[in-house]
């Protein structure tokens, strides 16, 4: 039986998690920060963004995530609300968020949402690039 990579691993939780719950871009960044113990890959904060975006576009254009913004209304959730121009806002709204605060903007890391659409597992396996982001 041939061995799942950490990608692999990563992507199956993600649509894991999205069967019952939203997925902050907060949780993307920490993913592609350090490997499944927790060991720092040792990439710069511009790297870590850059690759946390590529898995958020990963999600988006697979087709089962829309993306958005928490708005807490009067659900006790709150309710997600889709950016309008989706993965085009998304880009836009994360660039903002970290070129005004960096990584550790609360915007950024807990703002940004991603729901899942389409249930069920993945269908498509991770692109070789995708792979090389869960890797020192």
């Amino acid at each position: 039986m041939p061995q799942i990579s950490y990608a692999e691993k990563v992507i199956a939780y993600l649509y894991e998690e999205g069967e019952y719950d939203w997925i902050a871009f907060g949780q993307l960044v920490g993913y592609v920060a350090s490997d499944e113990n927790d060991v720092a890959f040792g990439k710069s904060d511009d790297e870590i963004f850059r690759d946390a975006l590529s898995v958020g576009m990963y999600l988006i254009d697979s087709g089962d995530f829309f993306v958005g913004s928490l708005n807490s209304g009067h659900h006790p959730k709150g309710h997600l609300s889709p950016f309008q121009n989706g993965k085009g806002d998304f880009l836009r709204i994360a660039h903002q968020y970290y070129e005004s605060e960096g990584l550790q903007a609360l915007e950024l890391i807990a703002g940004i949402w991603f729901e899942k659409t389409n249930h069920g597992k993945m269908t498509n396996e991770p692109t070789d690039a995708l792979c090389r982001i869960f890797r020192s």
